[in-house]
């Protein structure tokens, strides 16, 4: 089922883009970027679950040029979701030490970056962001790969320090102006975590839709975003990946996908 459903995703998404750009001055290209919670990957699954887990994201992989993946266990297991013509960076294992995980970029092969894998230098975060600049077509964008900590005092006192963490990446590589967060937030975007990145010009954190999947099946919380500044970053079109909850969350993750439309 969720098979068909990314085939039918691949089949809107450039009547989407068609759409926009006859709304849109100058008419514009670009390419998509997606962002998973990929739920344990590769921690402590039964096989036949792994394999429809691994198959689905590979899937979902290849309808981006740049997929950012968080909640990744076992840094190995994202060879198994990168799709022809596809690389991948993953970060080292982060977090407390009872329970570490990666972040990951599968990306394909002509999307050119600078720099490799960079990780933001604060221990004193859960998780801290790890960034990829990459060559959008006419400029580099940073796309930075983030996972909030789930429990609400360090959320509290974390998501505010995400404005200094978009300017830090802003500011790292001479004539690189745009920066794109994406990830699981833990917030719905209109919570007051996120003054402090709209006070820094960080206004748009969308999709803001239901993306977590309880265990009965159902969309649960706004929890993942993307998040940038428009005077910086072009961006025309958000979504949720349109899958059955009640499937992904029995055979991939607790959370969907969300994808975006950069322009250059």
């Amino acid at each position: 089922m969720s098979q068909k459903l990314f085939a039918l995703r691949s089949l809107v998404r450039p009547a989407i883009a068609a759409a926009l750009a006859l709304v849109i001055a100058p008419v514009s290209a670009g390419w998509w970027i997606g962002s998973q919670n990929t739920l344990h990957l590769g921690y402590n699954e039964p096989a036949g679950k792994t394999a429809t887990k691994i198959a689905e994201l590979k899937t979902q992989n290849a309808s981006n040029s740049v997929n950012m993946l968080q909640e990744v266990m076992k840094t190995t297991e994202v060879a198994n979701v990168v799709p022809g013509g596809y690389v991948y960076q993953v970060s080292a294992l982060k977090g407390p030490s009872t329970y570490k995980e990666a972040y990951a970029f599968v990306y394909k092969s002509t999307v050119s970056q600078s720099g490799g894998l960079v990780n933001y230098p604060e221990a004193g975060m859960d998780r801290e962001p790890s960034g990829m600049c990459f060559w959008s077509g006419s400029a580099w964008v940073w796309c930075v790969n983030y996972h909030a900590p789930f429990d609400s005092t360090k959320l509290n006192t974390e998501l505010p320090q995400m404005a200094t963490v978009a300017n830090w990446f802003k500011a790292r590589t001479s004539g690189v102006n745009d920066v794109l967060i994406g990830g699981d937030w833990n917030r719905a975007g209109t919570h007051a975590n996120f003054n402090s990145l709209k006070s820094a010009g960080y206004t748009n954190v969308l999709p803001n839709v239901a993306t977590s999947i309880n265990t009965s099946g159902g969309w649960a919380s706004a929890y993942d975003h993307f998040v940038w500044n428009p005077s910086l970053t072009s961006v025309t079109t958000w979504r949720r990946e349109e899958v059955d909850p009640a499937y992904w969350r029995a055979n991939v993750s607790d959370h969907a996908g969300i994808y975006t439309w950069l322009n250059y």
